[in-house]
């Protein structure tokens, strides 16, 4: 069974491989199978079901996302951050809206594996709810280098970065000598941006990039 095959694996490649099997499966029986594992009192089980559920149908149109969306968010309200990691990263490949609270209610998480998964979901909804961009903002000034990339990463379109606290912290990474070099940044930078809107953060990018 491929969900056995997944638990048993400690070789990272062969368990992506495994995991890339059971998210084309668009059977009931393959749903079933791991929203049982996701249910599991066991951590290691929980976190194999919740990342075969996050994508599992996606060749069929995710036919069983409304099934899926509860049994993700009550895993949410699970302790084990290992646990909290995945289920996170489960609504995000998700992508529903109705998963964003309970996304932007770990922002702040102690464990950085937790606020990296905060960091990564696109549930914001379109246009994206102050929450979620005042949480990318937060996160872009994590502790933890790679959050604060995948953050800004985040902070790109369709964020509206018209505010000058969205334009503020994009600037702030420009500093950042941690991480992605300071150039990639601009990734966060809007494409629609006005000559005004550039000259807010020009001086931060150049003297950023003449210190790399």
């Amino acid at each position: 069974m491929l969900l056995s095959r997944a638990a048993a694996a400690r070789d990272p490649e062969e368990r992506a491989g495994i995991m890339r099997m059971l998210h084309a499966r668009t059977d009931r029986a393959a749903f079933d199978a791991a929203r049982t594992l996701a249910r599991s009192g066991n951590a290691a089980e929980r976190v194999i079901g919740l990342d075969v559920l996050g994508q599992v149908g996606y060749p069929a149109g995710r036919p069983y996302r409304e099934d899926t969306l509860p049994v993700v968010l009550a895993c949410c309200e699970d302790d084990r951050p290992e646990v909290l990691g995945a289920a996170i990263t489960a609504l995000g490949h998700l992508a529903d809206e109705r998963g964003l609270p309970a996304v932007l209610a770990h922002a702040g998480h102690p464990s950085p594996d937790v606020r990296f998964a905060v960091a990564l979901p696109s549930v914001a909804g379109d246009p994206p709810s102050a929450e979620a961009v005042g949480a990318l903002i937060r996160l872009s000034r994590d502790p933890d280098p790679e959050i604060r990339d995948w953050a800004t990463m985040g902070m790109s379109e369709p964020f509206d970065a018209h505010s000058t606290q969205h334009r503020d912290a994009l600037a702030e990474r420009l500093a950042d000598t941690e991480g992605t070099s300071p150039g990639k940044h601009c990734w966060g930078w809007p494409s629609d941006w006005t000559r005004e809107r550039w000259n807010h953060c020009w001086p931060g990018w150049t003297a950023a990039i003449r210190a790399t």
